[in-house]
């Protein structure tokens, strides 16, 4: 712990080992020689185990975004919190939108998030679903 790891040397050999597999990758690609599985596992093997010391794959959330779950409606969240959680006039109204887009009702799906907007709930579609945050 006196280097604190020594971090940048760690960046230093997983960019020479991610270099060195795309390499390999390249070569293959190429068809002058392959990277073998063997060869494969134990480069995936050892990012592995690196980036459990020091997490190099992470991929941060935006601080809105909820995570993806199961279904249109199950897909939304509010302030963090489950749909399950949220009152059901509201539940109701969410799972309404999600048939509506579902449908191509873009003029209920508008009328139900305005609907939301009005009771404190503001919509928002993204690549992970439907978020729903107080207003």
């Amino acid at each position: 712990m006196d280097d604190d790891l020594n971090t940048p040397r760690a960046y230093a050999a997983l960019f020479k080992l991610v270099k060195a597999a795309e390499g390999g990758l390249k070569a293959a690609r190429r068809e002058e020689k392959a990277l073998d599985a063997a060869q494969a596992a134990a480069a995936l093997s050892a990012m592995e185990e690196m980036d459990q010391v020091f997490g190099f794959f992470y991929e941060p959330e935006a601080p809105w975004m909820a995570k993806p779950k199961q279904g249109a409606a199950a897909d939304a969240s509010a302030d963090g919190v489950d749909v399950a959680a949220l009152p059901g006039d509201v539940k109701g109204l969410i799972e309404s939108r999600a048939a509506a887009k579902a449908a191509k009702d873009w003029a209920e799906a508008d009328r139900i998030r305005d609907e939301l907007v009005s009771k404190g709930f503001a919509v928002k579609d993204a690549k992970s679903g439907v978020v729903v945050t107080r207003v």
